[in-house]
């Protein structure tokens, strides 16, 4: 009976280890966005734009979401990604959504 037991605690410990790196292993590759928390100005915009307000500080993710339209947003993204012939950014984030406010003023 005590080689029983045994066996049924190292299955049951590898049934928590297997589920535990599982678990892991999801969260890993599903990592939440949620630097700001999305404010309601950022919580109807699609993913990909809502993962380019984490890279933004307080003051720009502001502009972003609540000032600029879609087409403002998706040129300061496009600014953003902009890179010469070394692979360097040409602009941050931020410089890109400065840029496009001040274009727009």
């Amino acid at each position: 009976m005590k080689y029983l037991h045994a066996g049924m605690i190292f299955s049951a410990r590898t049934l928590i280890v297997f589920f535990t790196v599982m678990n892991a292993i999801c969260f890993a590759v599903n990592v939440p966005y949620e630097r700001h928390n999305y404010r309601e100005e950022c919580s109807d915009l699609p993913m990909h734009v809502r993962r380019f307000t984490d890279k933004l500080n307080e003051a720009n993710l502001k502009i972003f979401c609540g000032q600029f339209n879609n087409d403002q947003r998706e040129k300061a993204m496009l600014l953003a990604s902009q890179k010469d012939k070394n692979g360097t950014p040409l602009m941050t984030p931020d410089e890109a959504v400065e840029k496009v406010a001040e274009e727009n003023k």
